[in-house]
């Protein structure tokens, strides 16, 4: 499947600490880690929206694709979303899926293969 997952990680977090996608949940994996197993066999391309504390994720992920919302700290995950779907015109444009979540879910990979097993159904 050629897929493309958009990261919507841009707000900042209580303790002014590491962005929520960077922080271990387990002993070795972040919650990104999480989302990129997860998604792992359906996707092509990890694009991150960011603005608070970017740098972070981006020394840990350095195969993203990023893009900064420089208006993180008055804006929201939509406006981040919008950046993003601007920037990334093309798959909008073309047949490719897009999965979109915030960098602070949990997802597990059996819940990923019954949302692409109930898409198809429902197509």
């Amino acid at each position: 499947m050629n897929s493309h997952l958009i990261i919507l990680g841009a707000g900042s977090v209580a303790d002014s600490g590491l962005p929520f996608g960077v922080q271990k949940v387990t002993l070795e994996k972040s919650v990104i880690d999480w989302q990129i197993s997860a998604f792992s066999n359906y996707i092509s391309e990890i694009t991150f929206v960011g603005g608070y504390n970017i740098d972070s994720v981006m020394e840990e992920y350095p195969n993203f694709v990023y893009i900064y919302n420089e208006q993180w700290k008055t804006s929201g995950p939509c406006r981040s979303l919008e950046i993003a779907l601007e920037q990334l015109h093309f798959l909008v444009e073309s047949e490719e899926d897009i999965f979109i979540i915030y960098s602070d879910i949990l997802i597990r990979k059996e819940l990923v293969e019954k949302m692409i097993v109930t898409s198809d159904q429902i197509m």
